[in-house]
């Protein structure tokens, strides 16, 4: 990245615009982005009550209440379930050689046409965040191939598997997982579909070289409202890439571009993931919890604006 600078705290290498006059002025060794500078301190001023009901009421699924909330055994009468990816499917994302196998055995044709993205998810790659590229992107320019479209399914149902499971065990809706699409009808739901009273989806990409394919990716759904929180619908790592500051070198590329918009963000995730403190390190605050989910939010402090 040519005339920026890598960040002392975070190891990401950024624009110099992400750094402050005063930390730009600082040698590389003491250098801090404008993230890592602001992350200690929690956001100020948040009625946390009101900010948390609307994250609750703004943080939906794009799949219309009526579906989501059906099991995945529910919304496949008839079909099976891939022995390789745990979804259960209609009998036409079987092969006929297959479905001639017993359950327990027979795999979808995503799964059957992508074993070598799935053997290379095993092994832990080692990847440097500082020498990735994080870029926001239209998701068409990045899936141009096939074979890109079929990895990103294979890295989001190992990565959303264990909610799905959870979810579904308390009877509650199973998310994308349980609607038995195919990847690239996945691809486009979760990168092209605006949801329902936003404005617009910006994705986000973390990627070896300017070319490469991408291990971990992240969208937010922006409000049209500007004093309504926008909000961060997936944030995913390829499993083989993970617990190496790679999520958060990516979430912070996103707080940096949402905090120049002078945009709040908004999140949930499922209580059966421990992801409370990864959020933190990006300046997020919790702001409430129901059963199923907790809330957090970063706010931004706009001089002169109405609280």
């Amino acid at each position: 990245m040519e005339g920026g600078a890598t960040c002392s705290q975070c190891s990401v290498r950024q624009l110099k615009d992400n750094f402050s006059k005063k930390q730009w002025s600082l040698k590389g060794s003491l250098r801090k982005c404008e993230i890592c500078v602001d992350a200690p301190t929690a956001p100020q001023s948040v009625d946390s009550h009101t900010l948390q009901q609307e994250v609750s009421d703004e943080v939906k699924s794009v799949v219309p209440q009526e579906e989501s909330t059906q099991t995945a055994s529910e919304l496949v009468p008839g079909g099976g379930t891939c022995a390789h990816c745990g979804v259960r499917q209609p009998k036409d994302n079987f092969s006929k050689n297959q479905w001639s196998l017993k359950e327990g055995l027979r795999k979808c044709k995503t799964c059957v046409g992508a074993p070598e993205v799935q053997k290379a998810t095993q092994a832990p790659t080692k990847v440097d965040p500082a020498e990735l590229v994080y870029d926001q992107l239209v998701p068409s320019d990045y899936f141009q191939s096939e074979g890109r479209t079929q990895s990103w399914w294979v890295q989001y149902q190992d990565g959303f598997r264990a909610e799905q499971e959870w979810m579904e065990a308390r009877g509650q809706k199973s998310l994308f997982l349980g609607m038995a699409l195919d990847a690239e009808s996945m691809a486009k739901l979760l990168f092209h579909t605006e949801t329902k009273g936003f404005k617009n989806k910006l994705c986000f990409f973390a990627r070896r070289g300017t070319d490469g394919d991408a291990c971990a990716f992240a969208t937010v759904d922006v409000d049209a409202n500007q004093e309504q929180p926008c909000q961060l619908r997936m944030l995913l790592v390829a499993p083989d890439c993970q617990r190496q500051g790679i999520g958060l070198a990516l979430l912070k590329v996103v707080v940096a571009q949402f905090g120049k918009l002078k945009r709040h963000l908004g999140l949930k995730f499922a209580r059966c993931q421990d992801q409370e403190n990864f959020f933190l390190k990006a300046g997020f605050t919790r702001i409430g919890m129901d059963d199923e989910y907790v809330y957090m939010a970063r706010r931004v402090i706009i001089k002169g604006a109405r609280r």
